[in-house]
């Protein structure tokens, strides 16, 4: 009872923050951009306390998943007059530049994952982990591009786009997915693991892919093919993993 008593206070304090944006008068360009995040945890603390207190078997993640939808689908985001402030600051969010969610968000939900990682575990199951990481993400997005030229008549190079867009996992939804069912520790190792390494090879192929549909040449100008598919991958991919690893022991040293 306790705890649900936190979440009912930390709802009163964001409602009421929420109250005094409104109360000031002073709404601009960045007030408006918090309105979103602040609602999405409103919502969020909400659909926690309904589940927690009366459909404890259905997954948070899951729940929250339904809401995005609905409300994805019940936004009209074309209005952005003064009077809609609160659209006004959704659509902010889904015009931000995709490197602002690539090099600030991405990291810190990946850090929070990798963090919690059995070491012992992920060396063991590294394996099966880089099957899954790279020649599956691959052959989801073969697979869903495939279904999204045949029924949407979408170019291909446009519907692999899509493609390695959806074949990536979410690390932090897949694993609290997992740790509410009461998943086996090697199962929970691989789909975890593979969430974390997944991002990278889906990037890769994205960035491809994208480039092959609008350009046919990559950023540097390069035309694109198989060996300059395999650099940009082996670029992209390794090369994080040799500038974090470089990082870590340079903080360890």
């Amino acid at each position: 009872m306790r705890n649900n008593w936190h979440y009912i206070t930390f709802l009163l304090a964001a409602i009421t923050q929420l109250e005094v944006v409104f109360a000031s008068g002073g709404i601009n360009t960045h007030t408006s951009a918090i309105l979103f995040p602040w609602f999405c945890q409103i919502v969020g603390l909400l659909v926690y306390f309904f589940l927690s207190r009366w459909c404890h078997w259905f997954p948070y993640t899951a729940a929250m998943f339904l809401v995005g939808v609905c409300m994805g689908c019940s936004l009209d985001v074309e209005d952005t007059s003064e009077n809609n402030l609160f659209e006004t600051s959704v659509n902010q969010w889904l015009n931000m530049d995709g490197d602002l969610v690539l090099l600030i968000f991405l990291p810190g939900l990946l850090f929070l994952d990798a963090y919690n990682v059995n070491f012992h575990l992920f060396t063991q199951s590294l394996f099966q982990i880089a099957i899954l990481a790279f020649p599956g993400v691959l052959a989801g997005t073969y697979l869903t591009g495939l279904i999204a030229k045949n029924f949407l008549g979408w170019n291909f190079n446009l519907a692999l786009t899509f493609g390695s867009i959806l074949s990536a996992t979410d690390p932090v939804a897949v694993s609290a997915l997992l740790n509410e069912c009461g998943a086996p520790p090697r199962l929970k190792m691989h789909v975890s693991g593979e969430s974390l390494l997944n991002d990278g090879a889906a990037i890769v192929f994205f960035s491809i892919y994208k480039s092959l549909y609008l350009f046919e040449i990559d950023e540097g100008g390069e035309n694109i093919d198989i060996a300059n598919g395999f650099k940009t991958f082996f670029k992209m991919s390794l090369g994080g993993v040799a500038l974090g690893i470089s990082f870590g022991l340079g903080l360890i040293l």
